[in-house]
């Protein structure tokens, strides 16, 4: 079939401006003039486009030429930062079909498939960092749909449909479910929010506000399966309001969901999670620090904070931060840290070079991220003097200090030096001829 774009060596092809300014328009409907917006073979990247209005044809290549409305990615293929919307395919992927590739950093909405995915049928292949939303299939995966290993990470899955099973997401044979927010999808029959077959698994994922029209409002789960540190809770259904087993799974373990499953699994939790209606949770809810560092997969949680704050991972896909707390005691709050300087909260020296992450960003203009970038004396000597020298921001003021005994001597002060090009200053000592000890101070004024 015709596609708008064709990427059929290892080379990437990347817009200029991103996709709010670039777009690939494919032309429906389904059927025989359909075209699809991009295709992708092994090891091509694309990268930073709008692909809209892609369609699949109804008859020809089962695979090729029924699957992947707005992409078609092949096997090490990798589509990222792009914004996939409005498009349709006969069988799977209507927004994007990943055959052994990837999916990364994306927006996928109000994409259709007539049977699997409604926004991401991937087989083989990863989903990573994604929203996706407002999708829908006429069987299984509105959101999602993962078969034979594929997986699923760090993915916001939303207000998806599908007419018979796994409204957000669906998997066969599939891989992992790790640390995703899946909320307000519904499914016509089974697994409003996941429908998890055949040895799936589910870690560190909130799944709420999801329903179904039968069973497992937020998972339905069958043999081989387990969830591990994941808040299901909030859902509905007629039977099995958050979760309903079909045939033996292998249990949940350190979840918040209600009624408790028994065994097998352990840990697990029935008090309301209290989340907010962000599905984050609140300061009293029974889920932090109630899960088990053994499953965490991932450094960070859905919205790129530490995942594990005071020693124990959080059940659910995000990690109570107070940001008006400094939990460090740095001088910095949990908001600074994170959103400002990116530092860890939990550590006060996050490069560990001796200077509080504060010292560093507030008073001594240095990156606390990075150990060489530091306030630091350099000395040098020759025959009849000494040199020394420092790094300067070029916004702060630095005082340069010597002192004869380290013991019982006083610090005198050499200069002031202010208003410095950044760069490295230099000072050649020609004070004194016997031993002496060096020091330079530095100060923020602007404080």
């Amino acid at each position: 079939m015709t596609n708008r774009i064709a990427i059929l060596k290892p080379l990437t092809v990347q817009s200029v401006n991103g996709p709010a300014y670039t777009y690939i328009v494919g032309q429906g409907p389904i059927g025989n003039t359909a075209i699809r917006c991009a295709y992708v073979s092994s090891n091509g990247i694309l990268s930073g486009f709008t692909l809209t209005n892609g369609h699949t044809r109804g008859v020809g290549n089962y695979d090729k030429e029924r699957y992947g409305g707005g992409v078609w990615c092949g096997n090490g293929g990798v589509v990222s930062n792009c914004v996939i919307s409005s498009n349709g395919a006969f069988y799977g992927g209507g927004g994007v079909y990943c055959m052994g590739g990837s999916v990364k950093n994306s927006v996928i909405s109000n994409n259709f498939a007539g049977m699997y995915g409604g926004g991401v049928d991937c087989r083989f292949g990863t989903t990573e960092n994604c929203a996706i939303s407002h999708n829908s299939s006429s069987n299984s995966g509105g959101g999602v749909y993962l078969y034979i290993g594929a997986a699923a990470d760090n993915c916001v899955i939303s207000f998806n449909y599908a007419h018979y099973s796994g409204g957000g997401i669906s998997t066969l044979w599939g891989g992992p479910l790790n640390n995703c927010m899946v909320m307000g999808n519904s499914a016509d029959s089974i697994g409003g929010g996941v429908m998890i077959n055949a040895g799936g698994i589910i870690q560190n994922c909130t799944i709420t506000r999801n329903s179904a029209v039968s069973s497992g409002g937020g998972v339905w789960i069958s043999s081989g399966d387990v969830v591990e540190n994941s808040v299901i809770y909030s859902n509905d259904a007629p039977s099995g309001v958050n979760w309903y087993n079909s045939g033996v799974s292998l249990g949940y373990y350190y979840c918040c969901l209600t009624p408790d499953p028994g065994s097998p699994g352990n840990n697990n939790v029935t008090n309301d999670p209290q989340l907010t209606l962000a599905g984050r949770l609140n300061s009293i809810s029974p889920c932090i620090n109630a899960g088990n560092n053994a499953y965490v997969q991932n450094p960070v949680d859905l919205d790129g904070n530490p995942r594990i704050v005071f020693g124990t991972v959080d059940m659910g896909s995000y990690e109570y931060i107070v940001s008006s707390s400094d939990y460090d005691g740095d001088g910095l709050n949990n908001s600074q840290e994170l959103i400002t300087w990116h530092t860890d909260p939990t550590l006060p020296d996050t490069d560990r070079d001796g200077s509080s992450d504060y010292a560093e960003v507030m008073i001594a203009g240095t990156s606390p991220n990075d150990c060489d970038s530091r306030l630091a004396l350099y000395i040098g000597e020759t025959t009849n003097y000494t040199l020394l020298s420092w790094s300067n921001t070029g916004s702060r003021t630095y005082n340069l200090w010597y002192n004869h005994d380290l013991m019982t001597g006083t610090w005198q002060k050499v200069g002031t030096y202010t208003n410095l090009p950044p760069g490295i200053t230099w000072y050649t000592n020609n004070l004194v001829t016997n031993t002496v000890f060096f020091r330079v101070t530095v100060v923020n004024t602007n404080l």
